[in-house]
């Protein structure tokens, strides 16, 4: 073999061993972004709750999509950790072996901690991406619920781990991405995971829903399960339907863009089928906030288009607009077929935010608990009940604001009293138990209320939980507190939590404890009687309150220094190159996530997309910069 056929071979393999180093650097990246939406699994998780009159008394709960996703990133970021420090310490070894080697070769993940530094001077939004994990740590140090911040909130798991995992994400992601071919692995593996969750959700969606059948039971528990989402409502792998709106509007662009991008007639048309299924998901969801969040990204990707590459869309202007009128066209058809639901889902959205005038269909606006008495206002009409228990018989005494004693009658089967006075024809009362503890029961317009005097003589309320407590309250209905399906009122509720702890907020996945969730008569009235709050419902909100209002503007700064200087990029070069559409779906997407996050929160079944996007696009645009 000649010398030079030696040279070649050597070289072929040094370039294939790169190769394959590039990928294997991605693998936690891959892993986070195939593995951690889908993942679906029973797992028994401690509640730490017990003790708050709240929430229920047992110590351990079902979580079944939401734990194991937490388990999973948590995980996934512990590769990245090891992976850094093993290229830490290769790149020692070479440096002390060879002190001409250079650490900063592009296609080459040899980074030590200066180049790493150098590379964080360069892209200057990761100063308030640090800033803003610094800032969760103290958050999590000053909490006087630390347990909880470090261990996780039921139906949350965003703890502190979670939250800086986030950050890391961002910080891998920017330093171990540097190819096209990289790129393109990463971009594959998200359509493999989009195909897998729109279509789990797609059986959802048509009434065949794929974890009701033995088959997707057997995935989740060995058990027997039950769902209480109602025949066509979409929640595929992601817990809750409105997370399903912000897993659209983060990844409609992305789609759109790769029936673009992709060549050959088929995969043009798989591409556009897997971005109807997803619309559709969307639609299933019957989340107005992801609807919004769609329509955002599609105006981000379109405004983008349109400022960046103005000479393509006059030199290709016939053929945009006649896909425009065809896409507008299906769309009516589509929209007519099925008896326009789009137009009446706009409609109840646009009544459900402005008819904000509305007060609570229920008259019941006091409930006090003394010791004597009962004391509930209905129809601005107080009712004083009594109850005792004599000689194995249980007697009711009902009085008016008066101290008229009111008329009882007894129904047929000798388990409801009613009233006969027409004032408070609406109530039934009846006797249940709770821990062996003699209870009277108040139902009124369909709203059942418990209350007791057979501890210690006195009147109590007892909750969904069986613990008893004294209420004193009273209708605070507010005009806004209609907004968003009762957002109005968390939103309200959380301003207090606010100013309570402005620097650095209450810790991260605490929210639930400080929420007034005895709030029992405002609940009640605005749809949550039977939920416990465990967040405001607002991303921005979540941020200010666990973690701080400076920690908020620092997450803010941060996204809004990278949607700038990628704007100011992309305005410089060619869109027909693929890292350029890519870094543009990237961005807006995560603007239409940011959107929809107005009326939704940080989830570990959606947000590790959110950012480790974030990361492909800084890494995008370093790319980009270099190849300049």
């Amino acid at each position: 073999m000649s010398k030079r056929k030696i040279h070649t071979k050597r070289k072929n393999e040094k370039k294939n061993k790169d190769s394959s180093s590039l990928i294997l650097a991605i693998v936690p990246i891959l892993m986070i972004i195939l593995f951690v939406p889908i993942a679906v699994r029973a797992l028994n998780v401690e509640t730490y709750l017990a003790d708050y009159i709240w929430y229920s008394k047992a110590t351990t709960t079902m979580d079944i999509f939401l734990k194991v996703k937490s388990i999973l990133f948590l995980l996934f970021c512990s590769l990245m950790i090891l992976f850094i420090g093993y290229q830490l310490f290769v790149t020692y070894q070479k440096d002390k072996r060879n002190k001409s080697y250079q650490p900063h070769k592009s296609n080459q993940f040899n980074y030590t901690l200066a180049g790493a530094s150098k590379l964080f001077i360069d892209e200057k939004c990761f100063i308030p991406l640090g800033l803003y994990m610094l800032l969760i740590v103290a958050s999590t140090i000053a909490s006087k619920h630390s347990q909880i911040a470090l261990r996780g909130m039921v139906e949350q798991f965003e703890t502190m781990w979670v939250l800086l995992g986030y950050g890391l994400v961002v910080f891998y992601t920017y330093l171990f991405l540097s190819t096209i071919k990289q790129l393109q692995v990463i971009v594959n593996t998200g359509i493999i995971m989009i195909t897998i969750v729109v279509s789990i959700g797609f059986t959802q969606f048509i009434g065949h829903d794929f974890f009701q059948t033995s088959f997707g039971k057997s995935l989740i528990s060995k058990n027997e399960l039950s769902f209480r989402f109602e025949e066509g409502h979409v929640y595929t792998t992601l817990y809750n339907p409105n997370y399903v709106g912000l897993f659209a509007a983060l990844l409609a662009p992305f789609l759109l863009i790769m029936i673009y991008s992709v060549k050959g007639f088929t995969k043009k048309i798989l591409s556009g089928l897997l971005t109807i299924g997803l619309l559709c998901c969307a639609y299933g969801s019957k989340s107005s906030s992801g609807i919004i969040g769609i329509i955002a990204s599609f105006l981000a990707i379109a405004l983008l288009f349109a400022i960046l590459h103005r000479s393509y869309i006059m030199k290709h202007a016939k053929k945009i607009i006649l896909g425009i009128v065809m896409c507008i066209l299906v769309f009516v058809v589509v929209n007519i077929g099925l008896d326009n639901p789009v137009g009446q889902y706009v409609a109840d959205t646009y009544r459900m935010i402005t008819d904000s005038s509305a007060k609570p269909e229920s008259n019941l606006s006091s409930i006090i608990t003394r010791d004597d008495e009962v004391e509930l206002v209905y129809k601005e009409e107080p009712l004083k009940i009594q109850f005792s228990v004599e000689n194995e018989q249980y007697v009711f005494s009902f009085c008016d604001s008066t101290g008229k004693e009111l008329e009882q009658q007894l129904s047929e089967d000798n388990r409801i009293i009613t009233l006969t006075d027409e004032r408070f024809q609406d109530f039934g009362f009846s006797i249940t138990q709770y821990d062996n503890i003699i209870c009277f029961a108040v139902n009124v317009e369909g709203s059942v209320w418990y209350f007791t005097n057979q501890t210690d003589g006195t009147y109590y309320y007892c909750n969904n939980y069986g613990k008893l407590l004294k209420i004193d309250q009273t209708q605070e209905f507010k005009a806004f507190w209609n907004i968003g399906s009762g957002r109005g009122y968390i939103w309200d509720k959380t301003v207090p939590i606010l100013k309570a702890h402005p620097v650095l907020g209450t810790g991260p996945d605490t929210y639930a404890l400080y929420f007034p969730n005895t709030d029992y008569l405002n609940l009640y009235h605005t749809g949550f009687s039977n939920e416990i709050i465990t967040k405001p419902h607002s991303l921005y909100l979540q941020i200010a309150a666990q973690t701080g209002i400076p920690s908020l503007i620092a997450f803010l700064v941060f996204y809004a220094m990278y949607a700038i200087s990628s704007i100011k990029l992309y305005m410089r070069h060619n869109f027909k190159k693929y890292e350029v559409r890519i870094g543009i779906a990237i961005l807006a997407g995560t603007f239409g996530y940011l959107v929809t996050s107005i009326a939704n929160d940080s989830t570990i079944a959606v947000a590790p997309l959110f950012w480790t996007l974030i990361g492909v696009g800084l890494a995008i645009n370093r790319m980009i910069k270099k190849n300049v």
